[in-house]
């Protein structure tokens, strides 16, 4: 006599029971499930079921909003220090090279040297590679705000 369906989503569903609570391997959760479902030990109704397939299905949404939250909030500290950055410039003395760096350094407390490194860096990136339409200041700049923010 064959099961029916309700039955076979009572087995698969004790099964999957017994893999995750009680971590049995699964070839023999449903070995566990099958014997159960034999002996009379199962039973469930289908409302059950509708519930346990419901669980299973929910979109874990606060992982997502997480992750959209802590994007923005990146986005905002960045143009934030760009806009500190931008203020102290415009205060210093010098071509924009030597202003923009004195004015990283000052805002950050990392060394000159360090911020010349990293500025010359996305000079030499830029050299090598880089999107139509950027100019080697802005990709060189962009390369000294990602290691401020990245570390």
């Amino acid at each position: 006599m064959a099961r029916s369906e309700n039955d076979q989503n009572m087995i698969y569903f004790k099964a999957l029971q017994l893999n995750r609570r009680e971590g049995y391997p699964w070839k023999q959760s449903i070995a566990i499930a099958l014997r159960m479902y034999k002996d009379g030990e199962l039973k469930s109704t289908s409302t059950q079921i509708k519930q346990q397939r419901k669980q299973q299905q929910k979109p874990a949404e606060p992982i997502q909003k997480g992750i959209e939250t802590k994007s923005k909030k990146n986005q905002s500290s960045r143009n934030a220090l760009i806009s500190l950055i931008i203020q102290q410039a415009v205060k210093a003395i010098g071509n924009n090279k030597e202003r923009f760096i004195q004015a990283v350094a000052t805002i950050t407390l990392q060394p000159i040297e360090i911020i010349q490194q990293k500025y010359t860096e996305g000079e030499d990136r830029w050299k090598v590679f880089h999107t139509p339409g950027v100019t080697i200041e802005q990709a060189a700049r962009d390369n000294v705000y990602n290691y401020i923010m990245n570390g």
